[in-house]
């Protein structure tokens, strides 16, 4: 199953609170930061997790967005019980005119939980994607001639 912001939330008891729209994008990594402005350091398709300690007023807030969107970033959490003891108000509007995924992260659910949730899926992932591959490869070889039916079914079997 594909990782995306959605299903992450979702497993870990969080909630979209703007850019639903948008839950189903691909996360391809999960990266923490407490920077004003990380994206040129992201490629695109991260799920970014912040405490927001760098965004002490609106206007850092909704540059914040602004920028995360223009890179494609797949989502925001924003941890709670730092520096904010709620979503602030400006980071939830300019998520929401932007329809950019947002969640919050409680105090309670340290970002290290989240990470090691999505890189076990992340790693299923490739192991599924690795077994289709090998899986393909074998058929490939039966379709030349070269292999015996016997040989085609013990060479699948660990494949289920």
């Amino acid at each position: 199953m594909e990782l995306t912001v959605e299903s992450l939330t979702r497993e870990l008891g969080l909630e979209l609170v703007s850019g639903e729209g948008h839950g189903r994008t691909h996360v391809r990594w999960v990266h923490s930061t407490e920077l004003a402005d990380p994206t040129p350091w992201l490629k695109g398709g991260e799920l970014l997790l912040t405490t927001g300690m760098q965004l002490h007023g609106a206007v850092a807030q909704r540059e914040l967005i602004e920028r995360l969107a223009d890179k494609q970033i797949a989502g925001l959490g924003f941890g709670t019980g730092f520096a904010h003891r709620r979503l602030p108000a400006a980071l939830l509007k300019a998520a929401r005119k932007q329809e950019f995924p947002l969640f919050e992260v409680p105090y309670e659910l340290p970002f290290i939980a989240i990470t090691e949730r999505a890189f076990a899926h992340l790693l299923d992932e490739r192991y599924e994607m690795l077994q289709r591959n090998m899986a393909g490869d074998v058929l490939a070889e039966a379709l030349t001639g070269h292999l015996y039916p016997e040989d085609v079914q013990a060479r699948l079997r660990p494949f289920g």
